[in-house]
C-alpha cells in the first residue's frame, strides 16, 4: 500500500522569511531528491497556508502534505517524480528502527550539555564549599576522588587506557557484559568508575543544589555516550572527552581534552610515514595558550607530531617543551618528526561542532533555526 505523499512547492514560492539550514552542505534539493532514493526526513516546522518545512539530509524543502503532519515528526520515504513534481512516498515509522531511541536521547541531552571539564570544575567547587557532614558518605569520598579522573600531562599510555576505562563511558556496557556471563565487574572496579561514583554520591546526599550538580555531571557523560553512538551510526572516527587540568590556569580549573582516534585516511602527519598508520588527535583549549590541536602518528621507530596553535606566543611557549620531547624520544631510540604551526582560531576543527558528526547533520539535531 502506498503511503501518503508530499509535493514540494516551487523554489520561487519561498519568501525571504524562510529560514536557511544551519548545517547546509548542498543548496540543490534536486540533487538530494533524485528518483528512487530512500531518504530520512523530518518535519521541521509548519508554514503559512498549511505547508510544512521538511528536512532531508542537509537540505530543506518547503512542501504541501496530503495528510496532517506535525513539527518533529520523522519518516522514511522513497523519492518519486510525476513530471516536474517531486513526491515523497512515506514509509511506516517502523522504518527508523533503532535510530529513534538515539534521536530522542540526543535531543534530550545535547541542548543543555556542557563539556565534562567545566562540569567537574563546578562540581569540585561545590564539594569543597560544603562541610563533610553535609555531603553524605559517597559524596565525601568523591571530593577526594575527582582528581583521579583527570588526564594528567605526561601520563603513559597504560595510564590513559586505565583512565578511559574508568571514565564512565563504558559503564552500562560493562554491566551488560557481566550480566550476560562475560567477565564479572568487581565491586572495587565499579567504585572506581566516574559515572558510578557520581550516581552513588547523588544517592547519598540530601543537599538539593549538590544533587543537581552531580546530576549535571552524569548527564554530561550520558551526552558523550549518546554522541559516541551517533558517531558510530555515521561511521565517524571515535572521539572521547576527558577532564584535563589546565596547567596555565591559576584558578585550578579543568578544561576538556578530546581524543579522536583517526584512521590512516586523509591528510595529516602520516604523509611522512606512509599509508594506514595509527593516528591520534588531541584537541583542547588552555587559558593562556588558547586553542591547541596535536596530531600524533607512529610507524616502526618513527614518531611524528603536528601541533597547531592559535598564536605566535603559544608557539614560542611550546618550543622548549618540544625540544625536551625530541630529546626523550631520541634517547629511546625513536626518530622524532615534530612541527608547530599557527592558524587562526576560527580555523580549528572543534570536536564539539555538530558539523563534524554526520548523524547530527542528517537529523537536524542542532539546527537552531528549525
Amino acid at each position: 500500500m502506498i503511503g501518503p505523499s508530499m509535493e514540494p512547492l516551487s523554489q520561487n514560492n519561498v519568501g525571504p522569511s524562510t529560514p536557511r539550514p544551519a548545517l547546509s552542505f548542498s543548496a540543490n534539493p534536486t540533487a538530494a531528491l533524485h528518483e528512487g532514493r530512500v531518504v530520512a526526513g523530518e518535519v521541521l516546522r509548519s508554514l503559512p497556508g498549511g505547508g510544512v518545512l521538511v528536512g532531508v539530509g542537509s537540505v530543506r524543502v518547503p512542501a504541501r502534505a496530503q495528510v496532517p503532519l506535525e513539527p518533529g515528526q520523522r519518516f522514511m520515504a522513497t523519492v518519486e517524480r510525476a513530471g516536474e513534481v517531486v513526491l515523497l512516498r512515506v514509509h511506516g515509522s517502523e522504518s527508523l528502527g533503532g535510530a529513534t531511541a538515539l534521536l530522542e536521547a540526543l535531543r534530550s541531552l545535547l541542548p543543555s550539555e556542557r563539556p565534562i571539564g567545566a562540569v567537574l570544575t563546578g562540581l569540585a567547587a561545590q564539594l569543597r564549599a560544603r562541610p563533610e557532614g553535609a555531603l553524605g558518605e559517597a559524596a565525601t569520598a568523591l571530593a577526594a576522588q575527582l582528581s583521579e579522573h583527570t588526564f594528567q600531562p605526561g601520563s603513559k599510555g597504560s595510564a590513559l587506557a586505565a583512565l578511559l576505562q574508568r571514565s564512565g563511558l563504558g559503564l552500562e556496557a560493562a554491566l551488560m557484559w557481566a550480566g550476560r556471563g562475560g567477565a564479572p565487574l568487581s565491586e572495587a572496579a565499579l567504585k572506581r568508575d566516574l559515572k558510578a561514583r557520581l550516581l552513588m554520591a547523588r544517592a547519598s546526599t540530601s543537599d538539593a543544589p549538590l544533587a543537581e550538580a552531580l546530576g549535571e555531571a552524569v548527564r554530561s557523560i550520558q551526552a558523550e555516550q549518546a554522541k559516541g553512538l551517533a558517531r558510530e551510526a555515521g561511521r565517524d572516527p571515535r572521539c572521547v572527552a576527558l577532564p584535563f587540568p589546565d596547567p596555565s590556569s591559576s584558578a585550578a580549573v579543568w578544561t576538556t581534552a578530546w581524543l579522536t582516534f583517526l584512521s590512516g585516511e586523509g591528510e595529516g602527519v602520516e604523509g611522512e610515514l606512509g599509508e594506514d598508520v595509527p593516528r591520534l588527535r588531541l584537541d583542547l583549549e588552555l587559558e593562556r595558550l588558547g586553542r591547541l590541536s596535536a596530531e600524533l602518528s607512529t610507524s616502526a621507530d618513527v614518531v611524528a607530531v603536528k601541533l597547531l596553535v592559535s598564536s605566535e606566543r603559544a608557539r614560542a611557549s611550546l618550543q622548549a617543551a618540544l625540544s625536551d620531547l625530541r630529546r626523550a624520544l631520541e634517547a629511546a631510540g625513536l626518530t622524532a618528526e615534530l612541527r608547530v604551526g599557527v592558524v587562526p582560531r576560527e580555523s580549528f576543527q572543534s570536536p564539539t561542532d555538530a558539523a563534524g558528526v554526520r548523524f547530527l547533520q542528517e537529523h537536524h539535531l542542532l539546527d537552531e533555526s528549525a
